[in-house]
């Protein structure tokens, strides 16, 4: 089958080149074994320009194990040469690595070539699993603490019963669990999908005037469905900093807005929730995983009151569910 020659456009990183006085060879032209040093130089130039490879002091190297190159039109000295990048397959620890290179002003490549790295311990050359920054998709886990609070609008009547003066909510401590589904999006962009188990609990106060406060507790056991946007920053050395935006539906699977209380004047909530979310961390990486600290707040779009006909919710127009989480990450 003839190959063809690859478009600018099939490649979204370049690489300026130059050729060099020795390139040429006695017939005029670019040897052909110069062209498997520009597809090294390009592609590990633009490994330690992300600082993806450390070249000098990293515990791991990439190995070339294949490569070839197809040819369309020469080059020559003195000239500079675009080489566009792309990474078409990713394994456990090998990576494969498409270079074309273009005349400058030219839309069809002259030289098309390829090469596998298999990224191996430097002392041992045994393979090493990659990097993360290098996979398309990854996964992990996440265990945290949260707070989860009320935010309380009372009716305008203030209070619709005389007797009652002030109401009040106050957040308690809870866990959470969940696992990580990371889509690399760009270089500094990622979503994530972090379905999660989460335990909470919020007590609301009400104060009469005959100064009988009444505690109602309310907990919580959460299924949440959050869909995040993750921005990074530059990595430095081992670590980066990132930001985190999102919306997650979330389900009480302890909500008893459907049962009978049998007079006990139960605060019930509607067991369905949609909430912003939003927050920041720092990646840590480590020799076989990456760890992160994130902090996030979270504000509830929708009213979760079950109304009914006691003073406990009568009270109350609108109740928002507000909160923090603090969570640890492992991917």
């Amino acid at each position: 089958m003839k190959k063809i020659p690859s478009n600018r456009s099939e490649y979204n990183y370049f690489s300026k080149l130059s050729t060099r006085w020795n390139d040429n060879d006695i017939y005029g032209h670019m040897n052909n074994i110069i062209y498997y040093a520009l597809f090294d130089t390009a592609v590990n130039k633009w490994l330690i320009k992300n600082k993806l490879i450390d070249i000098k002091n990293g515990k791991n190297i990439g190995l070339i194990v294949q490569s070839g190159c197809d040819y369309f039109s020469s080059f020559q000295y003195p000239e500079n040469i675009d080489a566009g990048i792309r990474v078409t397959k990713i394994g456990t620890s090998s990576v494969r690595y498409e270079v074309g290179l273009f005349h400058e002003e030219e839309e069809m490549s002259s030289a098309d070539g390829h090469f596998i790295h298999v990224y191996v311990d430097r002392q041992t050359n045994k393979p090493r699993p990659l990097n993360y920054d290098f996979k398309k998709i990854h996964f992990g886990f996440t265990l945290g603490i949260n707070a989860l609070n009320f935010n309380i609008q009372k009716q305008n009547s203030s209070l619709s019963n005389d007797s009652l003066l002030i109401i009040n909510s106050q957040d308690q401590k809870g866990f959470n669990l969940g696992i990580i589904s990371n889509f690399r999006l760009g270089k500094y962009t990622d979503f994530r999908f972090t379905p999660s188990l989460v335990f909470g609990e919020r007590l609301i106060n009400y104060n009469f005037n005959n100064s009988d406060e009444i505690v109602k507790r309310i907990e919580s056991t959460l299924i949440d469905f959050p869909f995040y946007l993750k921005y990074k920053s530059a990595r430095y050395n081992n670590f980066r900093t990132y930001l985190l935006g999102g919306i997650k539906y979330s389900l009480d699977i302890a909500s008893q807005y459907k049962i009978d209380d049998e007079g006990q004047e139960i605060v019930k909530l509607n067991n369905n929730d949609i909430m912003l979310e939003g927050g920041f961390g720092i990646d840590f990486y480590l020799e076989y995983f990456k760890f992160s600290p994130q902090i996030k707040i979270s504000h509830g779009i929708l009213n979760l009151l079950s109304k009914d006909n006691t003073v406990y919710t009568e009270s109350i127009k609108n109740l928002r569910t507000n909160g923090w989480m603090l969570s640890f990450t492992f991917e």
